[in-house]
């Protein structure tokens, strides 16, 4: 059995401090998915419902610890965000998240495994009008072909643009939004590279489209284009169905690569919810072919107040590598939010 420690905390600060370095210089790397407060299939956050205010007495010595966290962050934020644009802030928060995750991972062929990720998305909006700084602690995304096992994390600087309303949105119109970035990939090798990205939002009635076009550049391997497609609809008052297509293409490798998920999202109350999910993923060389299966659900429980999480999930995988033998895997996650 092979246990892999998790990062310390001294790396956390370090990491930090490396975000901040090369936020005033200019330099970052984004993710491709946003969507830094939520579940890959569940989110708490975006749904109507209102989350108990809980007064766990087993969970509140979390609070103290919590709070003071939360507030640093969000104090890291103003001060840059003044710094950088000279003016005073007068928000009431920036919207500045740190996300922390620990995974207890078991499976068959890797027996018990410990990972961390930690996601700061440091948000700056005076400066230079909407700006935030990300930075993860792994780039591994099913969703970008850019993704490298060289690549044990990256920060990011990107380019915001307006929301659309949430009477906007109910109202059926189709948006556009532009969002440019400049990055570093960090792992066992530093890439450079700049990213292109352009959504489409519209929605009909229950019914929801979501379409990303990004063309980018990575300084190692040359220009790529990754395209995503989301259908999703309302079911009930907060169920959800949802399906997602991919396609990415990178010069090195000169094929697509290709997914296709589908998930039906539950709510089993105001503080958990279930998501069932299947998919497959494939290559374009030398003819298009499946090169895994899979098939899971996730469950997501919110422990105490708006940020302690607690998922479950088993997977089972089939993958062509292994002449497509079931593969079983269970995730414990725990996640902390430090957020004002």
């Amino acid at each position: 059995m092979t246990v892999k420690l998790p990062i310390s905390i001294a790396t956390l600060f370090i990491s930090i401090l490396f975000c901040i370095f090369f936020s005033i210089n200019g330099l970052a790397a984004e993710n491709y998915v946003d969507d830094i407060t939520s579940s890959d299939v569940i989110s708490f956050e975006k749904s109507n419902k209102d989350i108990e205010e809980n007064d766990d007495i087993f969970f509140a010595f979390f609070d103290g610890s919590h709070n003071y966290i939360s507030t640093n962050v969000e104090s890291l934020a103003r001060g840059l965000d003044e710094y950088l644009s000279t003016d005073k802030v007068e928000y009431k928060n920036s919207g500045t998240v740190l996300r922390v995750r620990e995974d207890i991972i078991w499976s068959d062929s890797d027996g018990v495994s410990l990972k961390t990720d930690i996601r700061l998305k440091l948000r700056l909006p005076h400066t230079q009008k909407k700006t935030r700084l990300v930075f993860q602690s792994r780039a591994r995304d099913r969703h970008f072909a850019g993704s490298d096992e060289r690549y044990s994390s990256f920060i990011a600087l990107e380019k915001e643009s307006d929301e659309p309303s949430a009477e906007e949105k109910a109202g059926g119109k189709s948006f556009w939004r532009f969002r440019p970035s400049i990055g570093l990939y960090l792992g066992s090798m530093v890439d450079t590279y700049i990213k292109f990205r352009v959504n489409h939002q519209q929605s009909f009635g229950r019914w929801s489209i979501s379409w990303d076009e990004t063309p980018y550049f990575v300084d190692s391997f040359g220009w790529g284009f990754d395209s995503y497609f989301e259908i999703s609809r309302d079911i009930a008052e907060q169920d959800l169905f949802r399906s997602a297509t991919f396609a990415g293409w990178r010069h090195d490798n000169n094929y697509f690569e290709l997914s296709q998920f589908f998930s039906m999202n539950y709510w089993l109350s105001n503080k958990s919810a279930i998501s069932y999910f299947t998919g497959l993923y494939g290559i374009t060389e030398p003819k298009t072919h499946t090169t895994e299966y899979l098939f899971g659900i996730t469950y997501r429980r919110n422990l105490h107040k708006k940020y302690l999480f607690l998922e479950v999930k088993p997977e089972v995988k089939y993958r062509k590598i292994n002449s497509f033998e079931p593969e079983h895997s269970l995730i414990f996650r725990l996640e902390m939010l430090f957020n004002k």
